[in-house]
């Protein structure tokens, strides 16, 4: 009994903790998912506080709000060109922009996801009153409604009825409990419940079928109360519970009238005031309305007529007067242009003429004077031409000597390339320099020569010098030491003098001795003295003399080096600086020769220009030099184009003036028509637009032709504005000053949009007409109309092609449109 206590209380532990575990894991899972219901809450909460209050669509990207986003919109492509606003805010090509623009969408069904009975069948009858196009017939919403539009057939989900065509689980014929719950859920709701209340009048209601305490209609002044409650409908300033528009089984009675319903919420993503395509009333809701019959039987008892839009080929067009004038781009009036004598005159008025007829012959010494003055011109640009043509050979060869001016080039190979280039001037110069430098590199080559001879003898002639003053020597001794010595002359006459020197010595010591013997004489004695000194001081003049000799020979020869070296470098310098200056006198000529061309060119063109504003051609010009002599002063007026001569007023002999006219040539394979337009039909005109031309008399011609100009000014008398067209007249049957009907084709449309006429309709600020939807539904469609035909019109924008249209009793549809403009009020 105690083994089984102890294993059962372990596993009733376990047991709790796993069951404490699970319950936890639940609550936790609870605890998220209602996280992030609230979450989702918050993000729609927080969406709908950033939506516009008056279109619905994000504040911030409201277009109606802020036009000055198209440019943002335009370039993310996103922009609906047919009705001129944001393709995601277009709510007459899609009615579901509004839900798509807040991620209001589901994708899966293409519907609004809190209204996809799809996803949540539990809307389609507990949130009934919260679809603006709600199916009564087939309870489902209206844009939801396979049955009402076969289209929406196409779906891959499981959940679809194949039989009735619509989800099953909104089949009400399969699943007929669907009703029951719909009833249900219906009168438990409040919004159902008021209208349930106010769908039949009661004993103590108001005519709006209201309790009269209640109706705000009868007491505006409970608009306090019902906002502060809550129930309050912003978009058409009433109460909810009392607002036809929102709530259509609010209406009493059981008229087979027709009814409107409002399947939008006013204001919607309108067009700018400024917008070309639509009118400027462009924020209205027109299209977003419907009128709703009470039976299809209804449209047959009040007349409705249908009509497919169609399209037909039509002509537009604007009859004005208009008058024949020449074409002036086609038309000359040739005058001289300077004084002189009508020789000759050729063809006759009326005369067909080609390019280059002569027609007038004139003589004007004015004329010959200019001739001069070109032939003078010419001649000596011709003149200088040839100097140039000589000057630019010279100039070639010198260019090609300079480029030979290489270094190590010697100059035997120099004056060896020079031999056959022309230079002039140049070569000679060159030459001469060349020369130059040759003479200096002897003397140079002289003087290293005669330098080592020279500093040869200097340090001899030192060593000698030295060995003469270091010791008392005899000639003989001395001879002896320098016989190895190449001295020359100075060691003869310093040999000389020494041995004067010792004789002189020799004799003065005899003569001390016989003094000392006294037998010499006094002036022997004295004489041979003075020989001594004598010869010493010449000795050692000859010696001193030698010395400076020798440091002078030196001297010279380093100074005859450093002489040669730098009258080699100067004409070396001499001679680049000459291949330079040759150079530059080189290109300075041709720089002149050029500018000399120039001035020339110059003078002839302006000779030939002077002519040529005297009438004559470049063709007449070129052919001046082979004229004879009697033609220097003669001038044929030709005819510049091929035309007829309409006018000639110049007579044989006549001096004429310069600008005096002497004929006129007009080409009339083309005329102008002047047209008298009214400046109203202006904008509806351009260039390049066709006009067909008729003159009384010619009923069987037909002139056809373009405008190419619109006038700038109108007439201050008529008041019209001249707009020119070009026409063709190659039959010759037109004449300048005639006066006709033309008609200027506005458009010649193969396949435009018409509608009949009755099928159009005015709102007061847009024109519209009915499409049909269904034979008891009707929906307004803005258009712009175009041109305007006997029965039709023409429809620009607004409508596709094939649509079903109401024509007779499209009226009456329109007057349910605008009970509330003209204080209808509801249908009671």
């Amino acid at each position: 009994m105690g083994n089984k206590t102890s294993v059962f209380w372990p596993f009733l532990i376990v047991i709790v903790v796993v069951l404490l575990l699970s319950a936890g894991g639940l609550v936790l899972r609870r605890a998220r998912a209602r996280a992030q219901e609230a979450e989702r809450q918050n993000s729609v909460s927080q969406a709908k506080l950033n939506l516009c209050a008056l279109h619905g669509f994000p504040e911030a990207e409201c277009y109606a709000c802020h036009p000055e986003l198209a440019g943002k919109f335009r370039a993310a492509k996103d922009w609906c060109g047919e009705h001129n606003v944001p393709e995601s805010q277009c709510e007459i090509c899609d009615p579901n922009v509004k839900f798509k623009a807040r991620g209001d969408w589901c994708k899966l069904h293409g519907y609004p996801q809190s209204q996809c009975s799809q996803c949540n069948p539990a809307l389609a009858a507990a949130a009934r009153p919260r679809f603006f196009d709600w199916c009564q017939e087939h309870q489902i919403a209206e844009s939801q409604c396979t049955l009402c539009q076969p289209h929406l057939e196409v779906t891959t989900e499981p959940d679809w009825c194949e039989e009735h065509g619509v989800p099953d689980s909104q089949c009400v014929r399969c699943h007929p409990d669907l009703l029951a719950k719909s009833a249900e859920t219906s009168s438990t709701t409040p919004e159902t419940e008021d209208s349930s209340a106010h769908a039949e009048a009661k004993e103590g209601d108001c005519k709006h079928g209201f309790p009269a305490e209640d109706c705000f209609r009868c007491h505006p002044e409970l608009e306090a109360r019902f906002q502060k409650s809550g129930d309050w409908c912003g978009g058409h300033k009433v109460p909810e519970s009392q607002c036809f528009e929102c709530n259509p089984g609010l209406r009493k009675g059981n008229a087979p009238g027709p009814e409107v319903e409002t399947p939008a919420a006013e204001g919607g993503a309108g067009l700018p005031p400024s917008d070309p395509d639509l009118p400027a009333s462009a924020y209205c809701t027109t299209h977003y309305r419907r009128v709703r019959l009470s039976s299809p039987e209804v449209a047959g008892q009040i007349g409705l007529t249908f009509e497919r839009v169609r399209r037909q080929a039509f002509t537009e067009g604007l009859t004005v007067n208009a008058e024949v004038q020449f074409n002036a781009s086609a038309v000359a009036r040739l005058s001289s242009r300077f004084r002189g004598t009508v020789q000759e005159v050729v063809p006759s008025v009326g005369e067909v003429l080609s390019a280059g007829d002569a027609l007038v012959t004139l003589e004007s010494q004015e004329l010959g004077e200019a001739k001069m003055e070109f032939f003078k011109a010419q001649r000596e640009l011709e003149v200088i031409e040839a100097s140039n043509e000589r000057l630019t050979r010279l100039a070639e060869a010198v260019r090609n000597l300079l480029e030979t001016l290489r270094p190590g080039v010697s100059p035997e190979d120099l004056r060896k390339a020079w031999q056959p280039l022309d230079a002039g001037e140049a070569r000679t110069r060159l030459t001469e320099s060349l020369g130059r430098i040759e003479r200096a590199r002897a003397d140079l080559a002289l003087a290293e020569r005669l330098y080592p001879v020279t500093t040869a003898l200097a340090q001899a002639n030192r060593a000698m010098l030295a060995l003469l003053r270091e010791a008392k020597m005899t000639a003989r001794e001395a001879t002896e030491k320098m016989r190895e010595l190449e001295i020359g002359d100075a060691k003869a006459a310093l040999l000389e003098k020494l041995a004067t020197v010792e004789l002189a010595r020799s004799e003065f010591e005899r003569q001390v001795k016989l003094r000392a013997d006294q037998v010499g004489i006094d002036r022997d004695y004295l004489a041979a003295r003075k020989e001594l000194d004598l010869a010493s001081s010449s000795y050692g003049a000859l010696l001193e003399q030698t010395s400076l000799s020798t440091e002078k020979a030196q001297i010279e020869a380093e100074a005859q080096m450093v002489r040669t070296r730098q009258e080699l470098a100067l004409a070396e310098a001499e001679f680049a600086t000459l291949g330079q200056e040759i150079r530059t006198d080189n290109d300075l000529r041709l720089s002149q020769a050029a500018r000399e061309i120039q001035l020339a060119r110059q003078a002839a063109d302006m000779a030939r220009g002077r002519l040529g504003l005297l009438g004559l051609t470049s063709g007449e010009i070129q052919a001046l030099p082979g004229d004879p002599p009697e033609a220097l002063c003669q001038y044929h007026l030709r005819a510049p184009f091929s035309g007829t001569l309409i006018e000639r007023p110049a007579v044989r002999g006549e001096v004429v003036e310069p600008g005096q006219a002497l004929a006129v040539v007009a080409d009339l394979s083309t005329m102008w028509l002047q047209l008298d337009v009214f400046p109203a039909d202006l904008p509806r005109l351009e260039t390049g637009q066709p006009v067909r031309f008729r003159v009384e008399g010619l009923e069987g011609h037909a002139f056809e032709g373009r405008i190419v100009w619109l006038g700038a000014q109108v007439n201050d008398r008529t008041r019209v504005l001249n707009v020119r067209a070009e026409v063709d007249n190659s039959s010759g049957l037109l004449r300048a000053n005639l006066f006709g009907r033309a008609t200027v084709v506005l458009s010649d449309e193969e396949a435009a949009l018409t509608i009949p006429k009755e099928a159009i309709q005015s709102d007061g600020c847009c024109s519209i007409v009915f499409l049909r939807i269904r034979d008891d539904l009707y929906a307004p469609r803005k258009v712009r109309v175009g041109y305007e035909g006997v029965d039709f019109y023409e429809i620009e924008v607004g409508l596709s092609g094939n649509e079903e249209i109401v024509t007779r009793g499209s009226f009456l549809l329109k007057t349910e449109l605008l009970k509330e403009n003209i204080g209808a009020g509801c249908v009671d």
